[in-house]
């Protein structure tokens, strides 16, 4: 048995007939439909095996489909962020520090709240 390319099929009798009236239709100079009735075919099939051939050969000619590449999915672990807190003051005022903040600022920002009398 012939083998087979991936997702080609061997020609068939009925395809490697189609394929010789096709290619002499071509040469003949004569309209697609009287030919195929001078053959005793019907247009309209010999059309389709036109049509059909050409897919095909356009199909030989084009690259392989892309292969399956297997992936496997893993848990990564998740950077952990700093939090943001908050820091309360006498008097019941309340700093919501964002993470990533200045230390600095912060201090500068909590000394003048602490002085204060508000």
């Amino acid at each position: 048995m012939a083998s087979v390319a991936a997702g080609r099929r061997p020609a068939t009798p009925r395809a490697r007939e189609m394929r010789a009236l096709v290619s002499q239709w071509r040469t003949s100079g004569l309209a697609l439909a009287s030919f195929a009735r001078d053959r005793g075919v019907v247009p309209a099939t010999l059309s389709w095996w036109r049509w059909e051939l050409r897919r095909r050969a356009q199909a030989r000619r084009s690259p392989a489909p892309p292969a399956f590449v297997g992936v496997q999915v893993v848990d990564a672990p998740v950077a952990a962020r700093p939090l943001p807190f908050e820091v309360v003051l006498r008097g019941r005022r309340i700093v919501r520090v964002p993470a990533g903040f200045d230390a600095a600022e912060l201090g500068r920002l909590l000394g003048a709240l602490e002085s204060a009398r508000c």
